[in-house]
């Protein structure tokens, strides 16, 4: 193989990898040196919300807000009223 077509064969391997992980050592330092890294993911993956509670959680925020929403509003009609009643 000319130098050429050894560079062209790395460049296809690296792909459009970033600068900062062309490299295997960078990719083992950004995988924190883990050995067990498929593993160690897939645990903390484990311990994630699934899109059915993600859901379930969303609709009880977007509830929340929309009562925090009302009760600020009707708090300011409260102190409106209130301040326009007073003399």
């Amino acid at each position: 193989l000319t130098p050429e077509q050894v560079d062209q064969r790395i460049q296809t391997l690296i792909g459009a990898a970033p600068e900062t992980l062309d490299t295997l050592a960078e990719i083992a330092e950004a995988l924190g040196n883990n050995p067990n890294f498929a593993a160690t993911i897939t645990e903390q993956l484990g311990t994630k919300a699934t899109k059915t509670q993600h859901a379930a959680l969303e609709a009880q925020l977007s509830e929340a807000l929309t009562a925090l929403t009302d009760a600020f509003t009707q708090g300011a009609a409260t102190i409106q009223n209130a301040t326009q009643e007073t003399p």
